[in-house]
């Protein structure tokens, strides 16, 4: 990656920057964990093409992974402004205000970007993920179902909602634990490198006094 910097910072330093060069000097910013820095190039890449979403958003993602999420959610609100059209641009303010607790708020950024692109896989599963949290039960509900019918061969949909299932089902919900159960088996037919559905599946089995299959 510094080999990188220096090969693109030499364009930029011949005058032929372009808002590609800033994010590509970015990501070897940030894969360097140089986030300042990082943040400074996109913002310049911003500047040189004000027009060029991905620099905007690729900021966001940047804030948000390294958890600086007041300036991701700026950030955020600003890409979709910008892009009011851009259904990535409302899927990452979701994200980012989920991040901060704000489940309400992201319930409506997730919806919004479902809306604008209904192929968006990640705006449903963010949404349905908003409405648990937010306690919308019934409406959480819905969106994994209908992300199931939709995105059937997406093992985070069966898998999410089994967390959500797991959660009534300690409150004494039988029916709960078990549609729990069938959610996990089948995503782990469709990803058998899902750890957390591993998990909670071997958790069910050993409450159900199964050492065996649990240990498995």
């Amino acid at each position: 990656f510094s080999q990188c910097e220096q090969t693109l910072q030499q364009e930029i330093d011949a005058g032929r920057g372009t808002g590609e060069i800033c994010n590509l000097l970015a990501w070897c910013y940030q894969k360097q964990n140089q986030t300042t820095n990082a943040r400074r190039a996109l913002e310049e890449g911003i500047r040189i093409e004000p027009s060029h979403e991905t620099n905007y958003t690729d900021l966001t993602r940047i804030l948000l992974a390294n958890q600086l999420l007041p300036s991701a959610l700026e950030s955020a609100k600003k890409t979709t402004v910008k892009f009011p059209e851009s259904s990535k641009a409302f899927e990452l303010k979701g994200a980012v205000e989920a991040g901060m607790g704000q489940f309400r708020d992201a319930v409506e950024s997730y919806s919004h970007a479902a809306q604008l692109d209904p192929s968006n896989v990640d705006s449903f599963l963010g949404l349905s993920d908003a409405q648990s949290a937010a306690g919308l039960t019934k409406e959480a509900t819905a969106s994994y179902e209908h992300g199931i019918r939709q995105f059937p061969k997406d093992a985070r949909f069966p898998a999410h909602y089994a967390s959500t299932l797991l959660r009534e089902s300690e409150l004494g919900n039988a029916n709960a634990r078990v549609r729990a159960k069938q959610l996990l088996e089948t995503s782990l037919k469709l990803d058998v490198s899902l750890f957390e559905s591993h998990y909670e599946l071997g958790n069910l089995e050993l409450n159900q006094g199964r050492i065996t299959e649990a240990l498995q």
